[in-house]
């Protein structure tokens, strides 16, 4: 009975000092990451794209031979943020700041390392928005999943990143055809009734105003007279998109809730002409869209 115990006891001691052996020659390796970023305003109407530089740190606690990989990703690195708008805002993920490689999603590595104890190794992550996304203003937020394997392929660490992204209220516009922010109308010699157009191109992420502001109140003045007199002026009508605006308070405005592109089409037409001073006639037609 003594001799069996103390078998046992042996036995029992090899055991725990082969599992503590195995325990010491564990691989571990952490991840050091923060729990949301916050990405720079996106602008919509800029050509350039805003960028954060996520940087991601591993921390060897014993020497390890590690692979990092990122999930929820699709196949050209990018990832629709959701929120204030059903599309949703996308997202683009890449290895460096020019945007060339876009970041593989898993089972890809992204990067490797192998690693003394006390070692730290980093990586950075470029995210930014795709450019001249006119999705709703508001806020969107999605997370990625990083992931830090072995060489074996079991996961040592893991970790969410949430990426939120703020959309201010702004509008775009432009005249069709050259994207130019002045447009003449030129009527040549003037009678009652001709007209003449431009059409409006403008890009709003919010309910927006559309506003026109007439220097001279809705009459053409001739160039050389200073009187508002009868016969050196001529009243004109302004319609946008078939809607007639009223300027003879100089200005007038109308809601518009459309997002994304719209086309507004604008016409001008030259009311009564009666016996009128020679020379040039002219207003000036200030149009201005601001997000609501």
């Amino acid at each position: 009975m003594h001799s069996f115990a103390k078998s046992s006891f042996l036995k029992w001691i090899l055991l725990s000092l082969l599992l503590w052996i195995q325990a010491s020659y564990a691989e571990t390796c952490q991840l050091d990451v923060p729990g949301q970023v916050v990405l720079p305003n996106h602008d919509p109407s800029a050509s350039s794209r805003s960028q954060y530089a996520l940087t991601i740190r591993v921390r060897a606690v014993t020497a390890c031979t590690v692979r990092l990989q990122v999930d929820r990703l699709d196949s050209l690195g990018e990832i629709k943020l959701s929120g204030a708008g059903v599309a949703g805002l996308r997202v683009g993920l890449n290895q460096d700041a020019s945007y060339a490689v876009p970041l593989q999603a898993a089972p890809n590595d992204i990067a490797s390392w192998k690693l003394e104890a006390g070692q730290i190794a980093t990586y950075a992550i470029w995210i930014s928005p795709l450019i001249q996304q006119w999705v709703s203003a508001g806020f969107y937020q999605a997370p990625i999943h990083l992931r830090l394997l072995n060489s074996s392929g079991s996961t040592l660490d893991d970790r969410d990143v949430v990426l939120i992204a703020k959309l201010d209220a702004t509008t775009k516009i432009t005249f069709a055809g050259n994207g130019s922010r002045l447009s003449r109308l030129d009527f040549g010699e003037i009678s009652a009734g001709a007209i003449r157009s431009a059409v409006l191109d403008i890009w709003a992420n919010a309910s927006h105003r559309i506003t026109l502001t007439s220097q001279n109140r809705g009459f053409l003045q001739n160039a050389r007279m200073q009187a508002d007199a009868d016969d050196a002026k001529i009243a004109y009508i302004v319609r946008l998109g078939g809607q007639p605006m009223t300027l003879g308070t100089g200005v007038a405005s109308v809601a518009v809730q459309n997002l994304g592109q719209t086309r507004h089409q604008l016409d001008v037409e030259i009311g009564a002409v009666q016996r009128l001073l020679a020379g040039e006639y002219m207003d000036d037609l200030l149009i201005t869209v601001v997000a609501q």
